[in-house]
């Protein structure tokens, strides 16, 4: 083989190379309207819920290829509706959220493995208020055809986020911990 049939046959080869490591598993668009993001907590010893009304998500999942699948979601932090105005308001202040500095709230996850049974487990960051934190993300997956129902959950230790800072910190008014509650619909993306 002559050196320029070398050089062209390496070119070649090099080009192919990119095309694999981009390779992806196939994406997903969410139902907004049967989607939910929950979270739960306790105020002065009663268990208090709301959700977030706006977020999206950009999701590549494979259960056969975990090792391609990926998600962000992103939450729109000032679209917290608890059912009580003034609560809400005073989460969208500098002491939670600071919605005004940190409007987001996000969710990243590059690496899944499946734990049995339907379920699996997403290794990610959450990102709130500027602090990002690694939370595993155990999930449960139902597929028919080209949709998939995915229902999870986990618990975030609001203080790790800066969440509930000054007087709220230690007044006991506030649980120290959080459940969120995923709930999400979706429909493969025809090719």
């Amino acid at each position: 083989m002559t050196g320029r049939m070398q050089r062209w046959a390496l070119a070649v080869a090099l080009a192919m190379i990119p095309a694999a490591a981009v390779a992806e598993a196939p994406p997903w668009r969410i139902d907004p309207e049967a989607s939910r993001i929950a979270v739960a907590t306790t105020q002065m010893g009663a268990k208090v819920g709301g959700e977030f009304r706006r977020f999206e998500a950009d999701i590549r999942f494979d259960p056969d290829d975990l090792a391609t699948s990926r998600v962000t979601v992103t939450i729109d932090a000032a679209s917290l509706d608890t059912g009580n105005d003034e609560r809400d308001a005073t989460a969208r202040t500098e002491p939670w959220f600071d919605v005004a500095a940190h409007p987001v709230a996000r969710f990243e996850a590059v690496s899944f493995r499946a734990i049995g049974g339907g379920r699996f487990e997403a290794d990610g960051t959450l990102t709130i208020k500027g602090t990002s934190r690694p939370v595993a993300l155990p999930f449960g997956l139902e597929l028919d055809g080209d949709r998939a129902r995915v229902t999870g959950g986990l618990a975030v230790e609001r203080a790790a986020f800066g969440l509930g800072t000054g007087e709220w910190l230690t007044n006991g008014i506030v649980g120290d911990s959080v459940e969120v509650r995923v709930e999400v619909s979706a429909r493969r993306v025809p090719d």
